[in-house]
């Protein structure tokens, strides 16, 4: 199978960028650890389960707990047994958690406004429909592609 010069210049333009991580500009947390404190503030609740944590995240127990433990040490979560059901787990972001967030997000938000400064807004506009195109293409063909192979299995 030989690929085109394009399909090369996308893909190592994707890899590029993938190698590019502007989380290294977040002081004293891992890019884990700061994905893991945003996603807890972004998801809208007071307190959230851990399993129900461990599915918006897509993680492992494992990695999730490994963080929820730095994060806890840190002070930004806090994690509680429910009464009556030991077995149930809850974290709960801090306010210390939620400022160290707050200042993520200027730090990532700084980063990205330098980035795109010199882009006009109108080239921004067809950037994100191409790659919006791009990336419905991506999961509607990912989607075909897995469906096909699980049909293939049985």
């Amino acid at each position: 199978m030989e690929f085109d010069e394009l399909d090369v210049t996308f893909m190592n333009s994707m890899h590029r960028m993938r190698r590019i991580n502007c989380f290294d500009m977040i002081p004293d947390m891992t890019k884990s650890e700061a994905i893991m404190l945003k996603e807890l503030c972004a998801c809208g609740q007071d307190k959230i389960m851990v399993s129900d944590l461990q599915a918006l995240v897509m993680m492992h127990p494992t990695a999730v707990s490994r963080l929820l433990n730095s994060l806890e040490e840190k002070g930004f979560v806090e994690r509680t047994s429910r009464k009556g059901n030991r077995r149930v787990t809850d974290v709960h972001v801090t306010a210390l958690g939620k400022q160290i967030e707050n200042r993520n997000m200027k730090i990532l938000h700084s980063y990205w406004k330098d980035v795109f400064h010199t882009i006009s807004n109108e080239d921004m506009e067809h950037m994100l429909r191409i790659w919006t195109n791009v990336m419905d293409s991506m999961e509607r063909v990912l989607s075909e592609k897995l469906k096909d192979r699980k049909e293939i299995k049985q």
